[in-house]
């Protein structure tokens, strides 16, 4: 939800003050959209969200963009599939999350890979964010 705040360094130090010393923050954004949305007060690439983390005393573990999860959600629900097919779309929905639910994280990255060499731009960026020691100590 970070692209719906205004104030995302803020959220981002509350993340931080309730995450415990061991924890890691998992938290997906949407980047490379190909709408407008109404509802989110900026835009981020993956090395601007990478930069507000930075700023807000968190270590980057892992990163990834990936295009599929996120053009089934724009296709069945930006663009009302799923109500416009009353059986059919559901069904299109529950057979590809039940999949990819259950898939190898390699399978997932092959067909990842795939839709890129077809010119899919990635439009989801995912990062796990541990807490960075600050060197006064924390607050």
């Amino acid at each position: 939800v970070v692209e719906h705040l205004e104030d995302d360094r803020n959220m981002m130090h509350e993340i931080r003050r309730v995450l415990r010393p061991d924890g890691v923050a998992i938290i997906l954004i949407p980047i490379n959209e190909n709408y407008e949305d109404p509802n989110h007060f900026r835009q981020y690439t993956g090395s601007q969200f990478i930069d507000l983390a930075k700023d807000c005393s968190f270590r980057v573990l892992y990163t990834l963009e990936n295009e599929l999860l996120f053009h089934l959600v724009e296709k069945f629900y930006f663009e009302e599939y799923n109500y416009r097919w009353k059986v059919l779309g559901p069904f299109i929905a529950a057979l590809f999350n039940f999949p990819t639910s259950v898939l190898p994280f390699w399978a997932y990255q092959i067909i990842e890979r795939g839709m890129v060499m077809l010119g899919w731009r990635p439009r989801q960026f995912g990062c796990v964010l541990a807490k960075q020691e600050l060197i006064t100590g924390e607050a």
